[in-house]
C-alpha cells in the first residue's frame, strides 16, 4: 500500500503541477475586457421636443453623435481585434411616457441598443442609467 501511494512521488507531483498550470492558462485566456468607445446615436420617437438633453449618471453630457465608453467582455483575441467609434449605441427612446410640457426622463441601456457581434458582453460605464431632459415644443 505505501508502495502503491509514494511510488513515483515526483511524476504524480510534476502531473499534477501541469495539471493546475494548464488550468490557469485556459482560465486566463478565455475572455478578456476592453473599454471601447461607441458612437451614442439615440433614436427617438417622433414629437416635436425644443430641446432634448442626454446624460449619464453623474450628470455628464451625452450629445448624440459624441462617443462614450462601454466595457466589452469577450473572447480574447476578438476583443483585441475590436476597434474604437466603429460600433453604435442606439437606443429607440419611447416618449409615450413623457406627458408634461417639460421634465426628465430616464432609461436604461441595454445590450439590444448596441451592435456589438452577439458574442460580446457590454457594460456601459460609468452606469447604464440615462436621463432626457426635455421641453416640448
Amino acid at each position: 500500500m505505501k508502495m502503491l501511494l509514494f511510488g513515483n512521488l515526483s511524476t504524480k507531483l510534476m502531473a499534477l503541477f501541469l495539471a493546475g498550470l494548464t488550468w490557469m492558462y485556459l482560465f486566463t485566456q478565455d475572455t478578456d475586457k476592453y473599454d471601447l468607445e461607441v458612437l451614442f446615436m439615440p433614436r427617438m420617437e417622433a414629437r416635436d421636443l425644443s430641446t432634448a438633453r442626454f446624460a449619464d449618471s453623474r450628470g455628464v453630457p451625452l450629445v448624440p453623435g459624441t462617443v462614450f465608453k462601454v466595457g466589452v467582455t469577450g473572447p480574447k483575441g476578438d476583443v483585441r481585434a475590436l476597434r474604437p467609434r466603429t460600433f453604435k449605441c442606439e437606443p429607440i427612446i419611447s416618449l409615450q411616457a413623457i406627458t408634461a410640457l417639460h421634465g426628465s426622463h430616464e432609461f436604461t441601456l441595454k445590450r439590444g441598443d448596441f451592435d456589438l457581434p452577439e458574442k460580446f458582453s457590454v457594460d456601459p460605464l460609468p452606469s447604464s442609467a440615462v436621463t432626457l431632459r426635455y421641453v416640448s415644443s
